[in-house]
């Protein structure tokens, strides 16, 4: 069966709820989840502040690691590690081994950059020469991501709910989101190199055939 492009807002869709897994739970979902660690006694200020920085670190090397991806490697391959991977890092942030924390939190720093970085070069991939005008709107993602995030870990600290518990609901929800989403990074029909990362120019398709040396 022959792959078909899903439609502009099908794109949006999932592209927003990917950014919002990558960076409402796999960058921030540590902020509003830090009160209740503390109230379990699990972390202090000390290493709350390590975990933070590992995974800042982790989004830099993400980021960075994003240009060495192999060209061979489709997006969509890519963006569906990136869900699993943040899904199984953040249920992992559960696990009562504190010495494994920073390695968790970087990795999912570096699986939040990468999935941002792939995950709107698909997108804008799929949208070019559709003339719709949306495709700015996968990035309110992280806005809601984040905001989501707080929201649902402010319930869950007037509830009474433990750091531990909290990083399992986080996981389940990304987990639930990721499945709904799945079959969209699998229908896509244009090659996503109109906007490409890693030894790609970047630049859309239409843009490199019709650009003109500045000096002649």
């Amino acid at each position: 069966m022959s792959k078909h492009s899903p439609s502009p807002y099908v794109v949006v869709l999932a592209g927003s709820a990917s950014l919002a897994i990558a960076m409402g739970v796999g960058r921030f979902a540590f902020t509003p989840i830090l009160p209740m660690m503390l109230h379990d006694g699990v972390v202090d200020l000390s290493r709350a502040g390590g975990l933070a920085t590992a995974n800042y670190v982790g989004y830099l090397v993400g980021a960075l690691a994003a240009m060495a991806v192999p060209k061979r490697w489709d997006h969509t391959f890519v963006i569906r590690l990136t869900l699993v991977a943040t899904v199984l890092l953040t249920a992992l942030m559960s696990v009562p081994y504190a010495e494994a924390w920073v390695a968790l939190r970087f990795l999912a720093g570096v699986a939040s950059a990468i999935g941002f970085v792939f995950t709107s070069g698909w997108c804008l991939a799929q949208l070019s020469g559709t003339g719709s005008s949306i495709g700015s709107a996968i990035f309110t993602g992280p806005g809601a991501g984040i905001a989501v995030s707080g929201l649902a870990a402010s319930g869950m600290t007037i509830l009474g709910l433990s750091g531990h518990t909290a990083w399992l609901i986080f996981a389940a929800i990304s987990a639930t989101i990721s499945g709904i989403i799945w079959k969209t990074f699998g229908e896509s029909a244009k090659p996503s190199d109109a906007y490409s990362v890693g030894a790609h120019t970047g630049w859309p398709a239409s843009a490199t055939s019709s650009r003109r040396p500045i000096f002649r």
